[in-house]
């Protein structure tokens, strides 16, 4: 509960610092698609704009504890076999995609389906008793399918990231 404070604290400070920035550099915004593509031109391509050094360091929390969720979710999933009950560690997620649009990037994006792909795989080989080359080709057609799903988010997301 606290690290969900935190995160929700830290996703308030970055956004409200993203605002500064853009409003700095001369720019307006009228909504939030506005803000993202405005500071997404600005980080590329200028280099005398850059958010707090503080709020800087303080963001990383955010994938940090959004890993670490991650983890937790799908270990207790995997001991339990329940979602309702861990509920709670899927928050964090969804908070980090909101960072992570706010951002204007999607390398964090790919980092975290990258970290969920590589724990599901420790999972899955490891957690039952299956052979080996049935959990392979599983985890195979799970990540191939979870591929496309990433293609296709990335291509809906180019329209609010510009």
């Amino acid at each position: 509960v606290i690290l969900l404070i935190l995160n929700l604290v830290m996703l308030f400070l970055y956004t409200r610092e993203i605002q500064k920035v853009v409003l700095f550099s001369g720019r307006s915004f009228s909504n939030i698609t506005d803000l993202i593509s405005n500071y997404r031109y600005l980080s590329y391509y200028s280099n005398e704009v850059e958010i707090s050094g503080m709020i800087n360091q303080l963001s990383k929390i955010i994938p940090a504890t959004t890993l670490i969720s991650l983890y937790i979710f799908i270990n207790n999933y995997f001991t339990t076999k329940q979602i309702k009950k861990n509920f709670i560690y899927l928050i964090p997620i969804a908070i980090f995609f909101v960072y992570a649009i706010i951002s204007g990037g999607r390398l964090p994006l790919i980092r975290l389906v990258v970290g969920a792909l590589l724990i599901l795989y420790i999972y899955s080989v490891y957690g039952s008793p299956k052979s080996q080359l049935t959990k392979s080709f599983k985890m195979i057609t799970r990540s191939l399918f979870a591929f496309l799903i990433l293609i296709v988010l990335f291509f809906l997301l180019k329209f609010v990231l510009g």
